[in-house]
């Protein structure tokens, strides 16, 4: 796995999601350290190849699964992640209903339940913009509760607020679970972008300023596009389950179609839906009202 330097004291351990490495003057930060059955071992043989000699700590974007993998490997080092994100790194239950939903997904994918329970956690709270004086903290929700990007000098880290063009054209639809957050998280990134030489995404490439911007303005017409394909299928349907709004939108962006893309995609046409409810007759329905409750064994006709 290429270890690629992007400024004198940081480099990127390549992948998706990519590792931060940044040698800053107080500590050494590893920036989500990801996933793989080696990954702990790359992030500890790159600590030696830049040389460190000093506190090792662990900053996270957020707590889905492909970002906290490595951690089981390296639990020496203390980690930093939003307070609204310390429940979903300790706990795997918490974790996987708030990221995948009651399914079996996780164990289709092969991910083990990872329990952090003994991690040295250090909660990093809404009001905080610093750590170490060095890393300038950015609160960008939308893809999770408490997604954070990172800025240090001229290079800006988004982690999973943008995708690279690639990846949404297979994906189709990008896993967020609040679409307005999501949102304005983008509009913050294109806000900030052009003060930065180097735009690093989790699930992307490392991109100059320009670039950058091309991307985030891709990301923000996908999801616009989104929300019209949700629109125009509720005005015009009937009736219709979520799993039939996420498969159509799929398949009008062309996107892969898989049960696992179905779940994926999900939260994102939730929230949209969830938002038009405040704004048109959105009626729902459920088997539940056919239910009886005297004969459980049965359902009324």
């Amino acid at each position: 796995m290429a270890l690629r330097r992007i400024l004198d004291n940081v480099y990127v351990i390549l992948g998706s999601p990519k590792t931060i490495i940044a040698q800053l003057e107080e500590s050494t930060w590893i920036v989500d350290p990801g996933m793989g059955v080696d990954r702990d071992y790359v992030i500890k043989k790159s600590l030696k190849e830049v040389g460190n000699a000093k506190e090792i700590k662990v900053l996270l974007s957020h707590t889905h699964y492909d970002h906290i993998e490595a951690l089981k490997g390296i639990k020496e080092y203390k980690v930093h992640v939003s307070v609204l994100e310390v429940g979903t790194l300790l706990d795997p239950t918490f974790r996987e209903r708030s990221t995948y939903g009651y399914n079996l997904l996780p164990r289709t994918l092969g991910l083990e339940k990872l329990s952090l329970y003994d991690l040295a956690i250090s909660p990093i709270l809404l009001n905080t913009e610093d750590l170490d004086n060095e890393l300038h903290v950015l609160k960008l929700p939308g893809h999770s509760p408490g997604h954070i990007g990172v800025s240090y000098e001229d290079i800006l880290f988004v982690g999973d607020s943008v995708f690279g063009d690639k990846l949404l054209k297979r994906v189709g639809i990008p896993y967020h679970i609040n679409f307005v957050e999501a949102m304005k998280s983008l509009e913050c990134v294109l806000d900030y972008a052009h003060e930065y030489d180097t735009i690093v995404l989790s699930h992307g490439p490392i991109v100059s300023r320009k670039r950058a911007e091309e991307l985030i303005l891709y990301n923000m017409s996908t999801m616009e596009r989104i929300r019209e394909l949700v629109i125009n299928l509720i005005d015009n349907l009937n009736e219709f389950s979520i799993d039939n709004i996420v498969y159509r939108v799929l398949r009008e962006l062309s996107a892969e179609i898989s049960p696992e893309s179905i779940i994926l995609g999900t939260p994102l046409v939730v929230s949209i839906l969830n938002d038009l409810s405040a704004e048109r007759s959105v009626e729902v329905r459920s088997n539940w009202r056919n239910y009886n409750l005297e004969d459980p064994g049965g359902i009324n006709d």
